[in-house]
């Protein structure tokens, strides 16, 4: 018997450490815009802040939310700023940092 546990215990710890990310997380990117460090989403055609900014769901500015769920409300994307907390806030390429 104890050498089925120890067996057993063995393929559980390699199967932890051959596990592989999800494929269904979002990334989390590092996006510079001047003075500021966002942490969030960008996307390949990043150009209006990205595709949070614009999934248009209905957390209002200031809530925290978690980046890649597309919760935010219109034109506002989830990114932390500078360190800051993560929050529904207007993000890169709005001149704006919100911590």
């Amino acid at each position: 018997m104890k050498t089925f546990q120890t067996i057993t215990l063995l393929f559980t710890i390699a199967a932890g450490i051959s596990a592989l990310p999800s494929e269904n997380g979002p990334s989390v990117d590092i996006i510079t815009d001047g003075d500021f460090n966002y942490t969030g989403q960008a996307t390949t055609a990043f150009l209006a802040r990205g595709l949070e900014a614009r999934c248009g769901e209905n957390y209002p500015p200031h809530s925290d939310c978690v980046i890649g769920q597309c919760q935010c409300s219109k034109g506002y994307g989830c990114y932390s700023c500078n360190g800051g907390r993560v929050q529904c806030q207007p993000g890169p390429n709005s001149g704006q940092c919100w911590q």
